[in-house]
């Protein structure tokens, strides 16, 4: 039987509050830059740390307790890789 975030593994989805606002209106006030490093925690399917590179070019990490989610991170970055 799976929890919440098990549930959440398995369908492929995280849920991230604030979306890509948040996200941007963080990046901007931390003003992350290509130069930074960037730790993700709890970063799910990995779609916000993908985001985060692309829209600053800074390193990103990210970590994840869910070993599905790290998978689904792995093969969401991996088309990435390639280009």
């Amino acid at each position: 039987m799976y929890d919440y975030f098990g549930i959440q593994a398995q369908i492929g989805i995280t849920k991230h509050m604030g979306g890509l606002e948040a996200t941007q209106k963080l990046l901007k006030w931390c003003e992350i830059d290509n130069s930074d490093h960037v730790l993700v925690i709890g970063s799910g399917n990995g779609v916000s740390a993908i985001k985060i590179h692309e829209m600053t070019g800074c390193n990103v990490l990210g970590i994840d307790l869910s070993e599905d989610m790290v998978l689904m991170a792995q093969k969401n970055l991996s088309p990435l890789k390639r280009e």
